[in-house]
């Protein structure tokens, strides 16, 4: 009897995850189904990162997205223009869309962009995000190092079975 019960209860066990790595990555549950993988940005004490997301099935890095802090006028749906440089490289144009925005606890605006055209990131050390000056955003620093190592373990993590949260506890992104 304790063998099925024991099989019933690891069925109906889930691992919420809210891991910090080594290397000051935040690796943290999304849904019962998927993982966020991001890095705060060095120069922003606000809610300022660069992350991305690993999703089951397949448990691939996908959907890149950069959270920071916005100005009053820009709303949903925005698109804004940004230059990214990848280890002291040339610059390259990125694209991003305003998804949606959010109050802060401090009262900033924090808005939540999904990363469309951009340059390649996963093998970076260092990422710096230029904006326009119009854009009314602030530029930032990121040290990725340890990226790989992070994707590799939030993986890991996607593919162990485990459903992640537990439903009643979703968040809608």
């Amino acid at each position: 009897k304790s063998v099925v019960f024991m099989m019933l209860l690891s069925t109906l066990s889930y691992a919420e995850v809210n891991i910090i790595t080594l290397d000051n990555f935040w690796i943290d549950d999304v849904s019962e189904n998927e993982l966020s993988v991001a890095k705060k940005a060095e120069d922003i004490n606000n809610g300022t990162q660069l992350g991305f997301h690993i999703e089951r099935p397949h448990c691939i890095p996908n959907y890149p997205y950069l959270m920071t802090e916005v100005p009053e006028a820009m709303s949903q749906g925005a698109i804004v223009y940004a230059k990214m440089v990848v280890d002291k490289k040339k610059p390259k144009k990125a694209k991003l869309n305003l998804e949606f925005v959010v109050d802060s606890p401090k009262g900033e605006r924090i808005g939540w962009f999904a990363l469309r055209d951009f340059p390649s990131f996963f093998s970076a050390s260092i990422v710096d995000v230029k904006f326009q000056p119009t854009a009314g955003i602030k530029n930032q620093t990121y040290v990725l190092e340890g990226l790989k190592d992070s994707t590799y373990q939030a993986q890991q993590i996607c593919n162990s079975g485990h459903m992640l949260r537990a439903a009643n506890k979703q968040v809608k992104i």
